[in-house]
């Protein structure tokens, strides 16, 4: 078990900070993809790469999306990432899409698991 946790710490998980961060930008960068329907427009290519796009608090959301993405933003937020984990495993193509928060969420529960088997 020791072993496993030294190879664990290889692969070290950098923080919820950092995952709240990551998991923010990937999310803004998916939402753009998303909304950008003419790449070639003016408003794509000039305006889109300098704004942040991200779910609303303020209005009602209705996309199935959007409330799974507000919900594993919620869950990382309050650090229940094994709960974020099992929400963004029902999002379509989520190992590409948000690649970075699913290896950073990965280590953390790999992690845990060993620390958990010590006892």
């Amino acid at each position: 078990i020791l072993d496993k946790i030294s190879i664990l710490s290889i692969k070290t998980y950098k923080g919820h900070e950092y995952l709240k961060n990551i998991f923010n930008v990937e999310v803004n960068n998916y939402l753009k993809k998303d909304f950008n329907n003419d790449p070639n427009s003016i408003f794509s290519r000039i305006i889109l790469p300098y704004i942040e796009v991200s779910p609303t608090s303020e209005n009602q959301v209705t996309s199935d999306l959007i409330l799974k993405i507000k919900e594993i933003k919620s869950n990382i937020e309050n650090e229940n990432i094994e709960y974020s984990l099992k929400n963004l495993q029902t999002i379509n193509n989520y190992e590409n899409i948000f690649k970075d928060s699913f290896f950073e969420i990965q280590k953390y529960i790999s992690f845990k698991n060993e620390l958990l088997r010590l006892r």
